[in-house]
């Protein structure tokens, strides 16, 4: 496999052209200058309601709590222990304190968090974000051209990795940051198997050091293993796969114990954390079950507003909209797969490449869906203590991918309509399946006041679907090739975009956790002094990015001491444990009717 020669004029070109498709992803910070972060959330609550900004009506986006309740004080906790020449090691901000580097999520060692030691925390989380996301896509195109797919085709790949549904609606949390190195394992793996062993090998050792360092364990797991199913597949069905199966297996075994070695630093005292988390131990019993993509679901893999979006209010499965919408990819995506068999110029079909990507994509689904033809999988270990819904991290490429080769092949000649049929059978039959689930449930929809909302969405997915066929059309009556790669580039830029409309929010910087009286009179208590905001209807966390110690915090990953202090005394704690918590102020919002303790007896009088 011979990688085309790629010009400085073209990386250059993709360069912008990723660049400038961000703006409508992040308009506030491109137009207005405003940071990547919800600081709206901040002013439903106390104290920060009696301070609401000019403006400001209402929250925009209720699932966005975790960037400014966790990221963005573990953000400034790590910049201001290297500011100051120490090791990020501990977080004494919450749960009685708390390990920091350990957490993983920190991504202390990752290379884009040099951004903290540059620029204020704000800044740098606004660069952050745009550059990784920026990254996907840059990452994409490089892989697509490395495995010799066309302009057009890796183009493709670019946009529908960077503005797939998977990575703009995380892109507040560390998965985007795992999946802008996808590619480039994947690439690794690829020019292995095409015995381009030095390129291969570096390659996969730079992807897997940067997925390790990345922030996301468990995305870093799943994607991981994605590829090496992909690669385990190539390698058995070659023919002569006995003769030449030492080489790529001994430099991706190499690749990733090197990786391995060099990011321990990360990993092994995320394992010792780990090993001693409240949340490790609890989810085999039974909290991973929540976190699976709902059966119903499905549909969201061509409508994915079918059941509502969480910013609108309208969400009808459990939870919120991210676990459904992530798994779209975009209408052109599906039609694109669906010419993969095609004949090439050389009148053969490559079957064996698509199948095998299509193979750990359909598994990572299976187990992400909570299927019971996986359930044996599912409950073996580190598989039964992580969240179901992050094994569709390589399914979620696998699409897009599946989608740029069936794009490259259908340009790979001049073609004629009939050759179109796969596109449009697909288009079809999805939505005539699409459609009679509508008609089964719109009594339903109709007494719930959601049927105008869905049918909106199944007209815009029809005028996505007809454009992109379109496109692909006129392929076969005219050559230019390069006009019409644009054209059907744009149909899937616009379609990627309105399926997360609405979910991102920026805010002006001085929005963000500003002076109030009561958090300058707790940063003015004599040290050291603990909070405890049970009862102030405030979500925890919260006040730690003023430097405030907290009793509890919010954390995915409790340290057991703490949580198990909770789970064992319950109600008692406040009766017969209080005291050894050391907490020395109480907030209390005064709306609630019962606060911890009587609020005219004083805590060290409370028994």
């Amino acid at each position: 496999m011979a990688s085309p020669r790629i010009s400085a004029r073209e990386l250059v070109i993709q360069a912008v052209v990723l660049f400038v498709l961000l703006v409508p992803v992040y308009p506030g910070t491109f137009l207005r200058g405003e940071i990547t972060l919800p600081g709206d959330i901040l002013y439903i609550a106390a104290p920060w309601r009696y301070y609401a900004p000019e403006g400001f009506e209402e929250h925009q986006n209720p699932v966005l709590f975790d960037s400014i309740c966790q990221h963005t004080l573990w953000y400034q906790e790590s910049q201001n222990a290297l500011l100051e020449g120490e090791w990020p090691l501990w977080n004494h901000l919450q749960n009685a304190g708390m390990p920091l580097l350990a957490n993983y999520q920190t991504a202390v060692f990752y290379p884009l968090r040099l951004f903290h030691l540059l620029f204020d925390n704000y800044t740098a989380i606004t660069l952050y974000f745009v550059v990784r996301l920026w990254l996907c896509g840059a990452m994409a195109y490089l892989c697509g051209r490395g495995m010799g797919l066309g302009i057009t085709a890796s183009r493709f790949l670019s946009i529908g990795w960077m503005l797939g549904s998977y990575n703009l609606l995380w892109s507040y949390w560390p998965e985007p940051d795992v999946s802008a190195w996808l590619p480039v394992l994947f690439l690794g793996a690829e020019w292995l198997l095409a015995g381009r062993i030095r390129k291969g090998f570096a390659a996969m050792l730079v992807g897997a050091v940067l997925i390790l360092f990345a922030g996301h364990p468990e995305t870093a797991f799943t994607m991981g293993y994605g590829v090496g199913i992909y690669f385990i597949l190539r390698l058995l069905l070659r023919r002569d796969w006995r003769q030449k199966i030492a080489k790529p297996v001994g430099a991706a075994s190499l690749a990733w114990g090197l990786a391995l070695l060099i990011t321990c630093v990360q990993w092994l005292p995320f394992l010792e954390y780990l090993a001693n988390s409240f949340t490790f131990l609890a989810r085999p019993e039974g909290e991973s079950a929540i976190t699976k993509i709902s059966p119903a679901a499905w549909v969201c893999f061509w409508i994915p507003r079918y059941h509502g979006f969480t910013p609108h209010g309208n969400f009808r499965l459990p939870d919120h909209s991210n676990y459904a919408t992530l798994i779209y990819p975009g209408i052109a995506v599906w039609l694109g797969m669906a010419l993969v068999f095609l004949r090439g110029k050389d009148g053969k079909r490559d079957v064996v490449r698509p199948l095998c990507i299509v193979i750990p994509a359909v598994f990572g689904a299976l187990l992400a869906f909570d299927s019971p033809l996986v359930e044996s999988i599912q409950n073996l270990p580190v598989f039964s203590s992580m969240w179901y819904i992050w094994h569709i991290g390589f399914t979620v490429f696998a699409l897009p991918l599946l989608g740029a080769l069936g794009i490259d092949r259908w340009h790979e000649r001049k073609r004629s309509l009939k050759e179109l049929w796969p596109a449009a059978v697909f288009a079809l039959v999805v939505g005539t399946v699409v459609f009679s689930l509508y008609r089964f449930e719109s009594r339903v929809l109709i007494m719930e006041g959601s049927a105008p909302y869905v049918r909106v969405q199944l007209l815009v997915a029809l005028f996505f679907t007809a454009a992109a066929l379109l496109v692909l059309a006129a392929h076969c009556f005219t050559n230019r090739q390069l006009v019409l790669g644009w054209i059907l580039a744009a149909v899937l830029v616009g379609d990627l975009l309105f399926a997360v409309k609405d979910h991102h929010v920026t805010v002006p910087k001085s929005w963000m956790f500003p002076r109030t009286q009561l958090t300058d009179y707790l940063q003015q208590l004599e040290q050291p002094a603990r909070v405890c905001a049970a009862t102030s209807a405030m979500q925890t966390g919260l006040i730690g990015v003023y430097g405030i110690e907290q009793w509890l915090g919010y954390d995915g990953l409790y340290p057991l001491r703490v949580k198990r202090l909770q789970v064992t005394f319950g109600k008692r704690l406040w009766d017969t444990f209080e005291p050894a918590c050391a907490i020395s102020h109480y907030l209390h919002l005064t709306e609630i009717e019962s606060p911890l303790f009587p609020l005219d007896e004083r805590p060290e009088d409370y028994e």
